[in-house]
C-alpha cells in the first residue's frame, strides 16, 4: 500500500523519541537520534500489523450518514472466528496509548532487521505480536462492542474486486472529488451485531453495524470492487481503506494524526453509552 506521509509531529510520536532515545544512548548525538528515531515512527505508523481474532469486514459495505454528520452506520461482513487474520493499519488504531505501544513493539521488531525499518515487515513476522492484537481479542480497544473493523482478502472475487499478476489491486470505479460530499473509511471502527441483511452494493448479507468516522470528499479517488458505482451521491460507500492509490480517502484520514483523533472522538460520541461516557 502506497501512502503519502505526514509532516505533522504529534506529542505521540515525540514521547515515543525520547523512550527510543533513553534506550539508545550509545548513538553519536541525541539530535542525530532524534531525527532517525522520529522518521523511524512516523513510518511505522503507516504500515499494517496482522491479527488472529474475529474480526469485522467493511471493504464491500454500503451506509447511512447518522444524525450526527460526523459518523456513518455500515452494514459489514462479521467474521467471528478467532482463527480469522486480518490487517490494521498502525495510525488508525483509536487509542493512542495502545498506538503508541503497538508502534514501540514494531520498532523493536524492525530495529534488528537486516532492511530496518525502512519498510515494511513481512506481515507474518509481526502477526499476533503487537499490543493492538492482544486488545481486538480481549475486546479493550472499543468496550462493548463486539467487533472491530479490519481488512483481509475474504470475499474479494465475490464482490468483483480485480487484481494484476502481482496482487496490486485495479480499480473497479474512478470517481471525481466531491467537496461537501462525505464517506465512511471503517479501518478501527467498532461493530455490533445486527439482523441480516441484503444491500445490492455487496455480495450476500452483512451481518453487523460498524459506526465509521466520515472524510470529506476532496480528491478523486477509485474504488476496487463493489457491485454498484460507488460514486452517487445516492450511495454512501465504504470500500475505500483497500486502495493503493496516491490521493486516496483513505490515505487523507490515515496519513494525517490531526483528521485522525477528532475522527475517533466522533465515534466515541455517536453511541456514547456503548463506551462508558
Amino acid at each position: 500500500m502506497k501512502t503519502t506521509m505526514t509532516t505533522t509531529t504529534t506529542a505521540a510520536q515525540l514521547f515515543l523519541c525520547l523512550t527510543f532515545l533513553g534506550k539508545m544512548m550509545n548513538m553519536s548525538t541525541a539530535e542525530a537520534a532524534a531525527a532517525s528515531l522520529l522518521h523511524d515512527i512516523e513510518l511505522i505508523e503507516s504500515f499494517l500489523v496482522e491479527c488472529t481474532s474475529p474480526y469485522a469486514l467493511c471493504a464491500f459495505a454500503n451506509c447511512t450518514i447518522n444524525a450526527d454528520e460526523t459518523t456513518a452506520s455500515c452494514g459489514c461482513y462479521g467474521f467471528d472466528e478467532p482463527s480469522g487474520i486480518s490487517r490494521m493499519r498502525i495510525s488508525l488504531i483509536p487509542d493512542e496509548g495502545l498506538r503508541q505501544a503497538t508502534v514501540e513493539a514494531y520498532y523493536e521488531a524492525c530495529v534488528s532487521s537486516p532492511d530496518g525499518c525502512g519498510v515494511q515487515l513481512p506481515l507474518e513476522l509481526t502477526r499476533d505480536k503487537t499490543p493492538v492484537c492482544n486488545a481486538m481479542n480481549d475486546e479493550s480497544l472499543w468496550p462493548g462492542a463486539d467487533l472491530v473493523s479490519t481488512y483481509s482478502a475474504e470475499l474479494r472475487p465475490e464482490n468483483n474486486v480485480q487484481v494484476d499478476e502481482d496482487g496490486n489491486y485495479l480499480a473497479s470505479w474512478e470517481c471525481e472529488a466531491a467537496p461537501g460530499r462525505f464517506i465512511p473509511v471503517c479501518m478501527g471502527a467498532p461493530c455490533w451485531y445486527s439482523a441480516p441483511s441484503e444491500n445490492p452494493y455487496h455480495f450476500g448479507q452483512h451481518n453487523v453495524t460498524c459506526t465509521c468516522p466520515l472524510v470529506e470528499v476532496t480528491v478523486d479517488y477509485s474504488v476496487p470492487g463493489g457491485l454498484q458505482d460507488p460514486c452517487s451521491k445516492e450511495v454512501v460507500s465504504e470500500g475505500l481503506y483497500v486502495q493503493g492509490w496516491p490521493g486516496s480517502i483513505f490515505s487523507k484520514l490515515a496519513d494525517n494524526p490531526e483528521l485522525v483523533e477528532p475522527a475517533w472522538i466522533a465515534v466515541e460520541n455517536a453511541f456514547p453509552n456503548n463506551f462508558g461516557m
